[in-house]
């Protein structure tokens, strides 16, 4: 690949710089997969250089922000059936110089600029950019941000960086769950006073930073720091009810520290469940969806405090799961979530408890499986993944590791005096039991999407019935037993309604 910098060189003049982000992943030695160029532009017509440099580097350009001549330039590398894009985001420096335009910035680790010469070489190396011949010495560094990197800090330009675009109160957690930096007690004080305008920001554009942090392998650490604060609280004004919900329960923290430690075994889950989940190489592809998993795990007890109740002596949440999938459904419109992420969570909620009620009984059949899978079809994965980690929150990390062995073994038979309490015991068997449905659905899910061996037509013509509930019935059957392989082809679905329709016809006569 050709040396970009001598590129944008002809094509920009001398004044160019790379800024922020790529020059913090310089010094931390990682992959970069976008580079912001600052530009001192003053002669001729910016896009149309823009565009010219793309050509030359088989890139697509774009414009993110016209007023304020910001534009992005793409590189989009198939892998696969996935594709893995390179950016190069352009500005323009409006100010008298760089160092003014630095303290404009938003963080003092992206606060910094290097310029570019001919010497400084910017090629694309499979997909990411490789920058070669850097002296750190020539680093542009007016707010010690190489000082802040050294020891792990974010730490913010000024206030008015915050007031001026408050998503930056989200940026700094989610650069705080991505490096494993910590932000500056300063920084978050002066975030505080500015939470309620994260109201203002465009939600697209707060989405894009929650996903990025519930992407995190310790999200639920940003998650407890953005309630410290009210961030949290002001994003999702459903949560703060659960902190006071059910403290008798759950302890101090009510239903949210249940919400909490939920997102902690989703973030382990995340991250280990290739371990010990059976079939795991079939279904790696939910668990890679970490951001949606735990956007769901967030939500999935979000009915509780609306359902709570005293019923026979005992606290009770009744209907929270099917009342919490519509709340989710709001929620998740509200923060622009697509319409297939939405139908993924409401399924998911709104089937919750379901599992847990199958696990409760001592014998699980291929009956009530089936039904389980009919219902959720693909879904069911996410549903499994929710329960997995909702159940095995009420024991301890410790607790778990112990179990975890068992978890590959049959669910044994479980006396029901194991489901009047909590502990170890219980979740072993309601794990055991999540296991055995992955496995199901690894060995045998294909059945799920069969299509109905035989059609309504064909059972009303071979039992000689009218149109009604009862054909219905009958198909439902019929697909219970090619689920059960009790059928297996056509043939013997036909001869099966035969059989049927004469044992109609004799119990009619008689």
């Amino acid at each position: 690949m050709k040396n970009i910098t001598k590129i944008l060189i002809e094509e920009l003049g001398k004044e160019i710089y790379m800024v922020g982000g790529a020059l913090r992943d310089i010094f931390m030695s990682r992959c970069i997969k976008d580079i912001d160029i600052a530009v001192r532009h003053s002669k001729g017509n910016f896009e149309k250089k823009l565009n010219n440099i793309a050509k030359k580097i088989h890139f697509n350009v774009f414009p993110l922000n016209l007023s304020e001549k910001i534009y992005r330039m793409v590189f989009r590398r198939r892998k696969g059936k996935s594709s893995e894009d390179i950016f190069l985001d352009f500005s323009v420096i409006k100010e008298k110089d760089i160092r003014e335009n630095l303290k404009k910035r938003d963080f003092t680790i992206n606060a910094m600029a290097y310029p570019l010469t001919p010497k400084t070489t910017i090629e694309i190396t499979k997909n990411f950019f490789r920058v070669d011949n850097f002296r750190k010495e020539d680093i542009i560094d007016p707010l010690f941000g190489v000082k802040d990197l050294e020891k792990n800090l974010i730490r913010i330009t000024d206030e008015l960086a915050i007031k001026k675009d408050p998503l930056r109160m989200l940026r700094a957690f989610r650069l705080s769950a991505q490096l494993g930096f910590r932000i500056e007690k300063k920084s978050v004080k002066a975030m505080q006073q500015f939470v309620p305008k994260i109201k203002t920001v465009a939600a697209e554009r707060v989405l894009g930073e929650l996903t990025l942090i519930f992407q995190s392998p310790n999200s639920v650490q940003y998650i407890r720091e953005m309630a410290k604060i009210g961030l949290l609280f002001e994003i999702f004004p459903e949560l703060k009810p659960q902190e006071k919900c059910a403290e008798v329960y759950y302890g101090k923290g009510g239903v949210l520290t249940h919400t909490y430690k939920v997102i902690e075994r989703m973030d382990f889950l995340c991250e280990n469940g290739n371990k010990f989940i059976p079939g795991f190489s079939r279904i790696s592809s939910f668990f890679a969806r970490k951001s949606l998993l735990k956007t769901i795990a967030l939500l999935h007890d979000i009915a509780k405090p609306e359902k709570a109740g005293i019923i026979n002596g005992r606290l009770r949440f009744f209907g929270h799961e099917q009342f919490g999938a519509l709340m989710a459904e709001a929620i998740m419109k509200r923060l622009r979530f697509s319409n297939e992420e939405i139908k993924i969570a409401k399924a998911a909620i709104f089937h919750h408890l379901r599992p847990g009620n199958l696990a409760s009984n001592n014998y699980i059949s291929d009956k009530a499986v089936f039904r389980l899978f009919r219902d959720l079809g693909e879904n069911i994965i996410y549903l499994l993944i929710l329960c997995w980690a909702d159940h095995s929150s009420y024991i301890s990390a410790k607790q778990l590791k112990k179990i975890l062995p068992k978890l590959s073994l049959p669910p044994s038979p479980a006396p029901s005096k194991i489901f009047r309490k909590t502990g170890i015991a219980k979740t072993l068997r309601f794990l055991q039991v999540l296991n055995y449905l992955f496995k199901f659905y690894a060995e045998k899910g294909e059945r799920i999407s069969r299509k109905n061996i035989v059609n309504g037509k064909e059972v009303m013509r071979i039992m000689n019935l009218p149109e009604g509930p009862q054909i219905g019935r009958i198909l439902a059957k019929i697909r219970l037993l090619h689920f059960e392989n009790k059928i297996k082809t056509k043939r013997e679905a036909i001869d099966y309604l035969k059989k049927l329709g004469i044992q109609n016809s004799t119990v009619k006569r008689q």
